[in-house]
């Protein structure tokens, strides 16, 4: 959860500010006043990716769920839109209704199937990990929404970089990622040039899991870092350069016919 110890505190701290910004422009006719509060919304989204119960059955102790949904849903539909529509396959759509349980949570859905196992066979790291990126998920993946705006660039940056927790790493840049945009691999890259060798593999893990099933996102991805390469931020450059070796090196499972 977000809500106990003092990382989860600090944690919260990153990315509290982005979302009070998203809520505080959610006014007008037809929007609800702000009764229930904004980190245990996101504790109850939490909950939810880590028992995979429906929405429905949230405790009784959470906002209702009826409420948490569409905090969930509004945050997955401003993710995408700035992500840009790719229907074909049924990429970066909105969940279905049975994918919603799990909010996320890899092998809750058939086309999230993890194919990028090396960091996370590590020892050490599987024993556990559903309940570290159950914590990380609300800070990278919700926040990811927001990477073109100044404001959560450096929190971002932050999170992909996390000290204490790879596993927040990892999810940080697969949120990124999956936006496939310039503003997320920017993002990434700039990250990546500065990553330690342990950083350095989870980043990859993470390109390798976004990248590795359809050949037109690994291309589309190309062309945006070769973009980057001229980026006027050194260390956007520099981190796009090694970004493009490894999606380059990448063969994808899914060609066009």
């Amino acid at each position: 959860m977000v809500g106990a110890g003092p990382a989860a505190d600090a944690r919260w701290a990153l990315i509290e500010p982005v979302f009070t910004q998203w809520r505080s422009g959610r006014t007008g006719p037809g929007v609800a006043a702000r009764v229930h509060d904004l980190r245990e919304t996101v504790n109850a989204i939490l909950n939810v990716n880590r028992t995979g119960i429906p929405w429905e059955y949230l405790p009784p102790d959470f906002p209702p769920h009826k409420t948490v949904y569409d905090y969930y849903a509004k945050w997955e539909a401003g993710r995408h839109h700035r992500a840009g529509p790719r229907s074909a396959a049924g990429q970066d759509t909105p969940r279905s209704r049975s994918c919603r349980g799990t909010v996320g949570r890899r092998g809750g859905c058939p086309e999230r199937e993890d194919l990028g196992k090396r960091g996370r066979d590590q020892p050490g790291h599987r024993r556990g990990e559903e309940d570290r990126r159950a914590q990380a998920q609300p800070a990278g993946h919700g926040l990811s929404g927001f990477a073109e705006m100044q404001e959560a660039r450096g929190s971002l940056l932050e999170l992909v970089l996390d000290r204490d927790d790879t596993v927040v790493t990892r999810v940080t840049t697969e949120a990124l990622l999956r936006r496939k945009d310039s503003a997320g691999l920017a993002t990434v890259a700039s990250a990546l040039a500065v990553a330690d060798l342990n950083h350095g593999v989870w980043i990859h893990t993470a390109v390798v899991d976004v990248f590795s099933v359809f050949s037109h996102d690994r291309d589309d991805a190309i062309r945006l870092c070769e973009e980057l390469l001229q980026d006027a931020d050194e260390r956007v450059a520099r981190g796009a350069r090694q970004l493009y070796e490894l999606l380059a090196g990448i063969d994808p499972v899914l060609r066009p016919a």
